[in-house]
């Protein structure tokens, strides 16, 4: 039912008990239709973890986001430096020893 059903054409004026009637009904269906939303995206997040994680510093603030795949490329950069580093070192110290 519309609500300008509730209206009389006759003299303007509105049935509010009708018009109640349509708005609850109204209500009533968003309700079911957010249950429905909610329900479905329950289905389908069940079993899965998330992608990352969100960290605030309580100290000053500072929100850094950590997902799997950034640490793990942290991780092998950071590795690959260090290999990168050490292995500077350890060639300087040859050329060193040699002259």
């Amino acid at each position: 039912m519309v609500l300008v059903n509730g209206i009389d054409l006759n003299d303007g004026n509105m049935d509010m008990g009708k018009m109640k009637s349509v708005l609850d009904a109204d209500v009533e269906n968003i309700r079911n239709a957010k249950a429905t939303v909610e329900k479905m995206i329950e289905e389908k997040m069940l079993g899965t973890e998330a992608d990352g994680t969100i960290g605030v510093r309580l100290a000053d603030g500072q929100i850094n986001y950590h997902d799997k795949k950034g640490q793990e490329y942290i991780a092998r950069n950071t590795a690959l430096e260090f290999l990168k580093e050490t292995e500077q070192v350890f060639l300087f110290s040859i050329v060193k020893m040699e002259s």
